[in-house]
């Protein structure tokens, strides 16, 4: 007689214990899962004997070194908003305009303490309540794509006493080019010039008080560089026409703000667009 704990009475044992066809079915599955967990045990002790190599960490590169976006004859949105954005926080990267970098600075006129006087750049746009708005300081400039002669249109909001200013045909690096600035006064309203700057202090005899007309309020933002002229249209009416900037060349575009004495304007940017023309 074979002994009662030899592998035939096992194998009998167990095969007469699991007749019941569903009892089977849930022993061959408990079979088949310790087999996979013991598969993915040692796949576990691979990996962890030999990591992936990772990826050398990329750089979050300052916004103020983005490539230049190549603007053609047909319009290219900057800035756009829909109506129901709301929130705070840094400029999108699908728009293409960011912040020079803090400290960026530069000599402008100082003919009374409502002119920019020595810029230096010491704050930042920012999204807010679907606008971008400076934050973090009263000077900001807010970097457009280069260009010859171009359009640039949009809806701003231009809020309260204070400066604001455009930097056409600008060279960076050597902090040259034109700016066109508007410095608006709580009761006497708004007086706009034009200043060449030549590597980075004013031209004294450049000097230009284009106009004294007010512009504020929420309306459309209307600027047009053709031909060594300017013309500018704000809250939906023109501020001047065709004005010379004889030293004119193709440059860099921006927006921003500078502190008189009544300290920055308030703009709000809620749209821009931009082409060559």
């Amino acid at each position: 007689m074979a002994d009662r704990h030899s592998p035939i009475k096992s194998d009998l044992l167990l095969s007469s214990r699991f007749e019941n066809p569903r009892t089977r079915t849930l022993v061959r599955s408990i079979a088949v899962g310790a087999l996979l967990g013991s598969i993915f045990t040692l796949g576990q002790a691979d990996l962890t004997a030999a990591p992936p190599e990772k990826k050398a960490e990329q750089k979050d590169d300052d916004k103020s070194e983005r490539p230049d976006i190549k603007l053609t004859k047909r319009w290219t949105n900057l800035v756009v908003f829909d109506g129901k954005a709301t929130g705070e926080g840094p400029i999108p990267e699908k728009m293409p305009v960011w912040n020079f970098p803090k400290g960026y600075s530069f000599t402008c006129p100082k003919i009374d303490a409502h002119h920019p006087g020595d810029f230096n750049t010491d704050g930042e746009f920012i999204v807010r309540g679907g606008y971008l708005r400076r934050e973090f300081g009263n000077t900001a400039l807010l970097h457009l794509p280069p260009a010859q002669d171009f359009d640039l249109e949009g809806i701003v909001s231009l809020e309260g006493a204070g400066g604001w200013l455009m930097l056409v045909g600008w060279d960076i690096e050597s902090k040259s080019g034109y700016m066109i600035y508007d410095t608006k006064l709580r009761v006497s309203g708004s007086f706009w010039y034009v200043v060449e700057i030549v590597g980075g202090q004013f031209d004294a005899n450049s000097v230009r008080r284009l106009a004294t007309k007010d512009a504020s309020g929420e309306g459309p933002l209307r600027v047009r560089v053709k031909d060594k002229t300017i013309s500018l249209q704000a809250a939906g009416a023109y501020v001047f026409r065709d004005e010379a900037m004889p030293n004119y060349s193709e440059g860099h575009v921006a927006i921003g703000t500078f502190s008189p004495q009544y300290g920055a304007q308030n703009i709000g940017i809620k749209s821009l667009r931009m082409k060559l023309n």
